[in-house]
């Protein structure tokens, strides 16, 4: 018997009423000692957090978390090759019955396939927990605008063409690598999946909107004070095309010291000890993490991995620092993230660059001296074009939805007010770039710029914006109104003894870096809280109000702009 129908056989016995029957524990048992120990730890490991181990896929979507799979793991699991999990959920993956007898080159939106139905999106009690109540009116019709209109393609009960897709073979999606037997094994052992697999000469020849370096004022490093003779041990795990396992300066704080660093890839694995001067290295984040000289550890890995990365680094007993977003598409590991950070008592800190550019750090601080008031009323926009996506590992960005990425704009309110979104209405525009329609990618996602407009903590509206398809001026920018001030580029209001809105010093020999001078200071942040034992400024619930509220909206886009209550998250 082949190891995954062991394992669905084995999820069936587990799961199934007679599970404590003298004679099914027996069977579990011959089972489990046929099973590799590795492939067996791993599904311990999903059964132990309340999840299903084996998924079924059914028209190339993974039953577990409702996502759509890369065409080529489609394949894969179609000619059935090796045992393959889901890139999303870290489920394993077993084709429906009805399916395994389909050409792998007859996959749904092929040309010449037989046609099928669109796969099903994920509803929002999927998303959202049972304990939420969801409103239960649809807005009133809309025509023109933003909404669908006719003629756009309707993601919820047909799968359009793909007949403007420039292909010159059967397969109407570029070739995606087939993962092996080695990258399996990889990916169960919590590996550094980088951000992008083009090399490092990418990073070095084509700018990346954000990337640009701000020249540090040369009077950013004065005043800064040590709070500690310690020097804390990092590890820094992800070296992919941003390259930001060496881009927020770890390696020049005088209070830290990089011990170990890890990347899938070999060759970039060596390019990142260099860049940051370390001598050890890994060949994995699972082999990383067991190294006793690391406290502390910067996850810049995918962005699908990244929650799934950080519960295996605080469950090895060290604090963590991720790039965003905290969560990605789903709303599965977040109440695990919150729970893990508080039964271990570690720091997590998500790096929100928004949080530390300039003028919002003058909003949070005039915020918090009382010179705004309540929130009126806020905004916050994050363009970034991508005719063609930055490469990424498996293709995660082709077609990403754009409120799936959406710390960048929702923490021109949350990361001002330390609150959160409450409820969302949010349109999407569907786009004409062609990785950005449903049948070019994963996600079946239609649009290339989604709006939404929230309900805060405060009482107040937001009204928060992600577009990857519109030409132009791109960054990360907002404004905020409140009862007693605004700002938008300075203060005006009622307040007339404001307090000093200028960012805090910098450790020396630490620059300011990208994402408008955010990198170095989100740095000394996690640093500083470590050495401190305090909370860091963007915690666990801060990152996870900030990154639930733009999955929860782009389902609102899906439906239309359905209004939809979105999860709180408290410390």
């Amino acid at each position: 018997m082949k190891i995954i129908e062991q394992l669905f056989k084995l999820q069936e016995l587990e799961l199934g009423p007679a599970a404590k029957a003298p004679a099914t524990r027996r069977e579990i048992t011959v089972l489990r000692a046929d099973i590799p120990p590795q492939v067996l730890g791993h599904y311990d490991r999903l059964v132990a957090r309340g999840k299903k181990a084996v998924a079924l896929v059914r028209r190339s979507v993974c039953s577990g978390c409702q996502m759509q799979l890369p065409s080529g793991l489609y394949a894969k699991l179609l000619r059935d090759d090796d045992i393959c999990v889901c890139e999303n959920c870290a489920r394993y993956l077993k084709v429906a019955p009805a399916e395994t007898a389909v050409d792998p080159c007859c996959l749904p939106n092929r040309p010449n396939a037989p046609p099928v139905d669109a796969a099903p999106r994920p509803s929002p009690r999927r998303l959202l927990p049972d304990s939420i109540p969801l409103f239960a009116f649809r807005p009133a019709a809309r025509s023109g605008g933003i909404a669908f209109r006719a003629g756009v393609p309707d993601v919820t009960n047909a799968t359009p063409p793909v007949a403007e897709w420039p292909c010159t073979s059967r397969h109407p999606f570029p070739p995606v690598p087939l993962p092996t037997r080695r990258s399996f094994l990889r990916s169960l052992g919590g590996g550094a999946l980088a951000f992008g697999m083009a090399g490092p000469s990418r990073a070095q020849n084509v700018p990346i909107a954000g990337f640009e370096s701000t020249p540090t004022d040369p009077a950013a490093h004065q005043g800064w004070q040590p709070v500690s003779d310690r020097r804390l041990r990092v590890g820094i795990v992800g070296f992919g095309v941003c390259q930001f396992g060496a881009a927020f300066s770890f390696q020049d704080h005088p209070n830290v010291e990089i011990v170990a660093v890890s990347d899938l890839v070999p060759d970039r694995c060596a390019a990142l000890a260099k860049a940051v001067r370390c001598e050890k290295t890994y060949p994995s984040l699972e082999k990383l993490v067991q190294d006793d000289r690391v406290e502390a550890v910067f996850v810049a890995t995918d962005a699908p991995s990244h929650a799934r990365h950080c519960l295996e680094v605080l469950r090895h007993g060290k604090h963590v620092a991720t790039a965003v977003p905290a969560i990605y598409g789903t709303l599965e590991e977040a109440d695990e993230l919150l729970a893990t950070v508080r039964r271990t008592g570690l720091k997590y800190m998500m790096f929100e660059t928004s949080c530390f550019h300039e003028d919002l750090h003058a909003m949070r601080t005039l915020y918090r001296a009382g010179a705004l008031g309540e929130l009126v009323y806020s905004e916050g926009e994050y363009y970034h074009y991508m005719e063609t996506p930055i490469p990424s590992f498996n293709d995660w960005r082709v077609g990403l939805p754009p409120q799936w990425y959406p710390t960048h704009s929702n923490a021109y309110q949350v990361g001002v007010t330390g609150g959160s979104f409450t409820e969302v209405s949010c349109l999407g525009m569907p786009s004409r770039i062609p990785h950005l329609q449903p049948a070019n990618n994963r996600y079946r996602n239609p649009f290339g710029t989604e709006i939404a407009l929230f309900r805060t903590s405060e009482g107040g509206t937001s009204r928060m914006a992600v577009s990857w398809d519109t030409p132009g001026d791109e960054g990360e920018r907002g404004r905020v109104r409140g009862q007693r001030g605004a700002f938008h580029g300075r203060y005006q209001g009622l307040e007339r003894n404001l307090p000093n809105t200028q960012r805090p010093p910098l450790p020396p020999k630490v620059d300011a870096g990208g994402h408008g001078g955010s990198h170095g200071y989100l740095m000394n942040e996690f640093v500083t809280a470590i050495l401190q034992d305090r909370r860091p400024l963007i915690d666990v619930a801060l990152a996870l109000n900030m990154t639930a509220a733009g999955i929860v909206a782009h389902e609102s886009a899906l439906r239309d702009g359905e209004r939809m209550k979105i999860p709180q998250f408290r410390l």
